[in-house]
């Protein structure tokens, strides 16, 4: 922006923290924008009134949805934008160690500046990395913590099951699905906090992936194994099924583009092509086998939690059955009324390729190693 005296100012960025948190121990950014750079949540202070953050974010949506925004110096900078923004998430993953309180606070003020230049917008609160810790919950989902009007429209947080990084292919299996089902128990909890205190409030899990530790943020990583895309794609399935069971609104699977140096292994395609891998595919599947409203119900407990999930579904009319398979070995599933049903499979054979189909003949079903499969059963 510019000052009246025709100095150019530098925008006040507070998503990349470079100067409004103190210690102000963040270097100077690299020369090459190109570079990858993670120094961004350096600080632990607010080193600006929480008004000035607020008054940023303000001026920010203006731009994107008000056609421009009105500097401090009262200088109009025209935009010609006028978007419409349905929800906004206030900040991310608690950066800067805020506390509940202090999240709070900031909270309230981005939105209340937000809501005078879009006030049709709504929010999306915590977005939390670590859910575990329950305090953020029943301090910000407490109306009596927040300013009057504010409005409490969705909470978020994450997941990432990660493998341990001497894990082979076969291993990650027995290594993460512990760690989906302390997630979803979580939840759970979550979820009676929430019922509690803010039952109008939606949920959104908006980011939920896996994470090769070894290929995390490393400029040249090993090879990523074939199989890990479907071990991904596989998880995906199986905390979507069971926080859906749980009535959780929305889980976004993270993300679309990843790279070497830039988290490769959470990637929904392939960098250096652009085509899909195996938990695209999947993600695919679910979208158009699990329709907006359909039934669903655990499957008896004659299953094999240890080894497969599975998961009926009532879509469109249909009876349909959404299978996992949690190890890398094939599992032969055999349940009455599989015969003449036709089953769609995202599998190590189809990888990233177009999800592959096949006829039942009989009550039994070989599930793949890694494997995700919708079975519509036969009329």
């Amino acid at each position: 922006m510019t000052a009246p005296d025709g100095t150019v100012l530098l925008a006040d960025d507070f998503s990349d923290g470079l100067s409004q948190w103190d210690p102000p121990t963040y270097p100077q950014p690299p020369t090459d924008p190109a570079t990858i750079d993670f120094g961004y949540s350096a600080g632990t202070q607010l080193a600006v009134p929480v008004q000035t953050l607020a008054d940023y974010y303000r001026r920010l949506v203006s731009w994107y949805t008000a056609g421009g925004f009105t500097d401090e110096y009262g200088r109009f900078h025209r935009s010609d934008h006028h978007y419409s923004l349905p929800y906004w998430e206030v900040l991310n993953e608690m950066e800067h160690g805020l506390s509940p309180q202090f999240y709070t606070q900031i909270y309230d003020a981005i939105v209340t500046a937000i809501r005078q230049v879009s006030p049709d917008t709504q929010f999306v609160g915590l977005a939390l990395a670590n859910p575990g810790d329950l305090e953020y919950f029943t301090y910000f989902l407490n109306p009596a913590n927040h300013q009057p009007g504010v409005p409490l429209d969705m909470i978020s947080y994450h997941f990432y099951a990660v493998p341990s990084a001497s894990d082979t292919a076969a291993q990650y299996g027995s290594d993460s699905f512990p760690q989906a089902d302390n997630f979803i128990a979580t939840v759970a909890s979550i979820e009676a906090i929430r019922k509690q205190l803010a039952p109008q409030v939606r949920t959104t899990v908006d980011e939920c992936g896996t994470i090769l530790p070894e290929s995390a943020t490393q400029a040249n990583p090993a090879p990523i194994p074939a199989a890990y895309w479907n071990f991904s794609g596989a998880m995906y399935a199986y905390v979507l099924a069971n926080l859906a069971l749980q009535g959780i609104n929305v889980v976004g699977m993270s993300q679309m583009v990843g790279y070497p140096g830039q988290y490769p292994s959470v990637s929904m395609v392939d960098w250096t092509t652009g085509l899909p891998t195996a938990r695209y595919r999947v993600l695919q599947l679910l979208l158009q086998e699990m329709k907006p409203g359909c039934g669903l119900v655990p499957l008896a407990s004659g299953t094999e939690p240890a080894v497969f999930f599975g998961l009926g579904l009532l879509s469109a009319g249909q009876r349909k059955l959404l299978l996992v398979n949690k190890t890398d070995s094939d599992v032969l599933i055999q349940l009455a009324g599989l015969a003449g049903g036709r089953a769609r499979i995202v599998d190590q054979a189809s990888a990233g390729g177009p999800i592959r189909t096949q006829t039942l003949t009989g009550d039994e079903f070989d599930l793949p190693g890694y494997g995700v499969a919708v079975i519509t059963l036969a009329e």
